[in-house]
């Protein structure tokens, strides 16, 4: 008769365990719903109070877009020019070519050849690269429905790499500026006087 008693005890005391720890889930569960209903308002009222700046930032940031669009035009036209990638301000002009094509065409080219049961995408872009600007490939591989997308791919700098660039440019100015202005001075500093 122990036993039952025991055992039923430890169900009791389970059980109450069970309740207890659904209880205290409810509480934090509302607690946390509380504090993030003030961490929400909080970041209204700072959004709100800070409309003017998250404006300005904004403005910023279109200025900025536009300012970096204009610099890569004028890089495009620049390396064009002087027929280098690599400008000064740490630019660098690179092409970036896409293959167009059909992904059934392609399919269905490579099972006709007998190269595979799916399309080894890699494979096929590089054969096709070849194909669309080789005539002789192109007609004996049959790739024909191939195009290539090739456009001009301007990189900027990082900010800090730009201003470490300009900075070191306006140093290197301001020290020939003083070599010019010493080269000067010692220039002068020969020139015997006048005797009277």
């Amino acid at each position: 008769m122990g036993t039952l008693t025991e055992t039923a005890q430890a169900l009791l005391a389970e059980a109450e365990a069970y309740d207890a720890q659904a209880r205290r889930v409810l509480e934090l569960r509302r607690r946390k719903d509380a504090i993030d209903g003030r961490i929400h308002a909080a970041r209204l009222a700072w959004e709100a109070a800070n409309a003017a700046l998250f404006d300005e930032a904004a403005a910023c940031g279109e200025a900025l877009q536009a300012a970096e669009a204009e610099w890569r035009r004028l890089a495009e036209r620049r390396a064009a020019t002087l027929r280098t990638k690599s400008l000064p301000w740490g630019v660098v002009v690179a092409e970036t070519t896409r293959v167009v094509y059909d992904a059934d065409r392609a399919l269905a080219w490579a099972k006709a050849r007998g190269t595979c049961l799916l399309l080894d995408k890699r494979a096929f872009e590089d054969v096709a690269k070849h194909a669309a600007t080789n005539a002789t490939i192109r007609q004996t591989s049959g790739i024909d429905f191939v195009t290539l997308d090739t456009r001009q791919q301007v990189r900027l700098p990082s900010t800090d790499r730009l201003a470490f660039l300009l900075e070191a440019a306006q140093r290197e100015a301001e020290a020939a500026t003083q070599r010019r202005a010493d080269g000067l001075d010692v220039m002068f500093s020969h020139v015997p006087e006048s005797q009277s």
